[in-house]
């Protein structure tokens, strides 16, 4: 995997993340991203993509470095916990899965919110219950500003 997330051509971020990065940087907010791949294939497609080179995240958790990887909380924790955020109030969980929601409810954020940009339809992540569903990566703007 790690092979192919280096060189494979056609490896790019989806339609508005890296400008929605970018704009949460300005407001003053830190961005980090916690997946189920382990730490090595995740920094591999976080270096292919120039993100902390470019200052788009502040933090990546890959599963290997908690106990459980999701629907349990542990990730968001870790990256609390690296970020010196203590209230789970000031966290925002934006994924495309169950797993992903289940994670963010799991860990008491504040917003837990399904984009419809992965394998879930709107439909079926509206059977688990986010604070939001979005089409869009930079609607998480609109919601945070509400």
């Amino acid at each position: 995997m790690i092979h192919f997330y280096r060189f494979e051509p056609g490896i790019e971020p989806l339609p508005n993340v890296e400008k929605t990065f970018e704009a949460l940087h300005n407001l003053g907010m830190q961005v980090g991203i916690n997946t189920g791949f382990s730490k090595d294939i995740a920094e591999t497609v976080v270096n292919r993509l120039q993100w902390r080179e470019k200052g788009l995240i502040d933090y990546l958790i890959g599963s290997d470095e908690v106990e459980l990887g999701r629907p349990h909380p542990y990730m968001i924790q870790k990256m609390m916990y690296e970020s010196g955020i203590s209230d789970p109030q000031e966290v925002v969980k934006v994924g495309d899965t169950e797993v992903d929601v289940r994670e963010g409810q799991n860990a008491g954020c504040r917003y837990v919110i399904g984009v419809t940009t992965g394998i879930f339809t709107r439909a079926e992540l509206e059977t688990y219950h986010p604070t939001h569903i979005i089409d869009d990566i930079s609607q998480v703007l609109d919601i945070i500003s509400q």
